[in-house]
């Protein structure tokens, strides 16, 4: 049996990430290596600690995730992050993000069968109010894959440190019908297809409440 290389897509599993995802590997790929493989709380150095690449000791609770001039369509999402009851913000949570760029790519040179570091992405920080908001483009599908565009994106804090299911969009095509169904069951993360819409400005905006888990809620 060949070993599946960058270029093969498939059902994979992964904490935090949908069950029975119809992903790809380098996304499985780039989240072991972001990771080392360990996702769960217990499995850190330190209860603030996520291994993540160029993490920013102190980010704000607003973020622009492209470098100027990036093509692609302008996007907003905006939220709040809840403690497990679904009503208290949570304050001092850090939410990691990355996505592919308009081509469907997350690094230009990025290497078949191997993790690239993932060229769009960044992280906010609830303040009190738990609101988060971070602006960049709308990514776009794998270049020749069936996998819905999507932005991964993680949680970490004191006591908080786990993958949540993706951000999809409701107008992409390529969800079916089973996996509209699937993504809007309760997982403890709030809800994964977001909705858009276009402001005057031609920007896309969206909002997704993320509730965390009951055993990893923060103090």
């Amino acid at each position: 049996m060949r070993m599946p290389t960058a270029s093969h897509r498939g059902c994979v599993r992964f904490p935090g990430l949908l069950n029975d995802y119809s992903g790809s590997l380098p996304a499985l790929l780039i989240a072991v290596a972001l990771v080392g493989g360990a996702c769960g709380a217990g499995n850190a150095k330190s209860q603030d600690e996520f291994p993540v690449p160029d993490s920013p000791a102190a980010p704000p609770a607003k973020i622009v995730i492209p470098p100027e001039g990036e093509p692609g369509e302008p996007l907003v999402i905006s939220g709040m992050i809840y403690q497990s009851d679904g009503r208290t913000p949570a304050a001092g949570v850090t939410l990691y993000l990355f996505h592919t760029d308009a081509k469907g790519i997350y690094s230009p040179d990025q290497e078949e069968g191997k993790p690239p570091k993932p060229r769009l992405q960044g992280w906010v920080r609830t303040k009190a109010d738990g609101r988060y908001e971070f602006r960049t483009i709308r990514p776009t599908a794998y270049p020749g894959g069936d996998t819905p565009a999507h932005i991964h994106a993680g949680v970490y804090g004191r006591g908080v440190r786990y993958w949540i299911n993706d951000y999809w969009f409701a107008d992409d095509p390529l969800i079916t019908a089973k996996q509209r169904k699937r993504v809007n069951e309760p997982e403890g993360s709030g809800k994964v297809i977001v909705t858009l819409e276009r402001d005057d400005k031609r920007v896309w905006r969206g909002t997704r409440d993320i509730t965390l888990k009951k055993a990893e809620t923060t103090p």
